[in-house]
């Protein structure tokens, strides 16, 4: 039942207005009483309230979005359970979405859908250092705001279907399939849960692809022969679809849509530094917080082994004087032996 304006969720979130709904969830304009700000609260559907498996990707879209602290990730302010069901409160977001900027204009400029994408990639690299795969990258997940000089600022949304590999957590059955098969990995077809960061550069190689080309790489409705050939066959060169289009650009989004996750770029990061590359030739600016993104790749997060935490300097000042004081009581010895001849 949808909620009416001025209705309390959790007697602290008053409704402003509805924005939409999916298959999961509905999403509401609100005002935080407390705080006095505007934010969106995602309301889980009463009817999947018992549903165990929906109930834990709900969850979990919120644990791994506040996890991540990147400007590029909608902001989570908290969540929780009340008379009305389970609920998210995330940042109200003023724009509109990657697929409705495509719905309107399509193809985008070359240099437009670059910088669009490095922002993805850009959060995306904080999230994979996390050990946190989005696993349902596509146009309708990223929402577009008005960023520095008037251009789109983008904001990943949805991590319900995420895999958190540094959790410990059993989050999807073996050989169900999570995602948008249109946008997925040939191994995310084969098998959702055995995939890592690879499977999302895929994803925003597909996601350049479509941008620059105006066309999805496999243009099938059935799901069975769509999935079929991402797993068999190579896509049509982007520059079959746009004979315009840089060759470089080109390379860029095929290396990244590799069937042989060996062969893609490595990392988001590393995609990354291609992308802003490409766009400094071309002497088109990026966002601050792109272009201050670091260029080095972070090690795979599946294998990262946690450091000790440097040593605080009242401990580092502690070790020093303990080392001093042994040297000393050194010196002191020998010194007495040499007094007494020996």
């Amino acid at each position: 039942m949808e909620l009416q304006p001025g209705h309390l969720v959790a007697g602290r979130f008053r409704v402003v207005r509805f924005l939409g709904e999916g298959a999961v969830s509905a999403v509401y304009e609100a005002v935080d009483d407390v705080r006095g700000h505007r934010v969106a609260v995602k309301l889980l559907h009463r009817e999947l309230s018992q549903n165990t498996e929906i109930i834990q990707r709900f969850e979990r879209e919120a644990e791994a979005a506040s996890r991540i602290g990147s400007e590029h990730i909608v902001l989570v302010y908290g969540a929780g359970a009340a008379p009305e069901g389970r609920f998210i409160v995330l940042e109200y977001l003023d724009g509109g979405t990657l697929a409705d900027l495509l719905r309107k204009r399509r193809p985008l400029p070359a240099e437009e859908a670059a910088s669009l994408v490095a922002q993805l990639l850009a959060g995306l690299s904080k999230a994979h250092a996390l050990g946190i795969v989005h696993r349902d990258l596509k146009p309708a997940n990223l929402f577009l705001v008005p960023g520095p000089a008037g251009r789109e600022f983008l904001k990943i949304l949805d991590f319900g279907a995420s895999k958190l590999s540094n959790a410990g957590q059993a989050l999807t059955r073996t050989g169900a399939m999570v995602g948008t098969p249109m946008y997925m990995s040939p191994e995310q077809i084969r098998s959702s849960d055995k995939v890592d960061p690879r499977t999302d550069v895929y994803s925003a190689g597909v996601i350049l692809y479509e941008s620059v080309t105006g066309k999805v790489p496999f243009d099938v409705r059935n799901a069975v022969e769509l999935a079929f050939r991402v797993v068999s066959q190579d896509p049509p060169p982007p520059e079959e679809r746009l004979p315009s289009l840089d060759l470089e650009l080109s390379a860029i989004i095929r290396r990244a849509m590799a069937r042989d996750p060996d062969a893609r770029f490595q990392t988001a990061a590393e995609m990354h530094e291609a992308l802003c590359a490409w766009l400094q030739q071309r002497g088109f600016p990026l966002p601050p917080e792109t272009r201050a993104m670091p260029m080095v790749a972070p090690a795979p997060a599946a294998t990262v082994t946690p450091s000790a935490p440097p040593a605080k300097p009242r401990r580092l000042l502690l070790y020093v004087a303990v080392a001093l004081g042994a040297l000393l009581l050194v010196a002191a010895i020998a010194l007495a032996l040499q007094t007494a001849g020996v």
